[in-house]
């Protein structure tokens, strides 16, 4: 992969980054408050996941089909990394909350540190695990199978 298209992957990175970034702010703001920190997180997270996909995926931002399938990509590992931050890393008092973001059982915050890390890891080990069972299903055409779009569709 040339580096020409790392500018394009930042690009696409920054806008999803800055679109997840105004959807909360519109949807949490009444609720928390604005913070211009919590806005900038998901920027800066959206322009280096995207950067970091590209040079892992290699796909063809030349296209309208690559560079959406970049901005889709960015945005769901976007996200998934910020709630998975919000609910097995972060310290944070959960009362300003209606829905406590921290990891709960049975609608109790788990404070341990390491039984979160522990939950966290787990969580994120069955996330790599499917992902990469999804990727051990893909048939050699590119095709995808049935299974292969039943499960990733459920």
């Amino acid at each position: 992969m040339t580096p020409l298209a790392l500018p394009p992957a930042a690009l696409v990175g920054l806008v999803a980054g800055l679109h997840v970034a105004t959807w909360g702010m519109f949807k949490d703001s009444p609720y928390e408050g604005f913070s211009a920190a919590k806005y900038a997180r998901s920027v800066v997270v959206g322009l280096v996941a995207a950067i970091a996909l590209q040079l892992a995926l290699r796909l063809d931002l030349g296209s309208a089909g690559g560079l959406l399938t970049l901005f889709g990509v960015t945005y769901a590992l976007e996200r998934g990394l910020v709630e998975v931050w919000k609910a097995f890393l972060r310290r944070e008092d959960q009362a300003k909350y209606t829905i406590p973001m921290a990891f709960a059982v049975g609608g109790r915050v788990v404070h341990s540190p390491r039984k979160r890390l522990a939950a966290g890891a787990g969580y994120v080990g069955a996330v790599v695990a499917v992902a990469a069972m999804l990727v051990a299903l893909q048939p050699a055409s590119g095709a995808p199978s049935a299974f292969a779009l039943i499960a990733l569709g459920s």
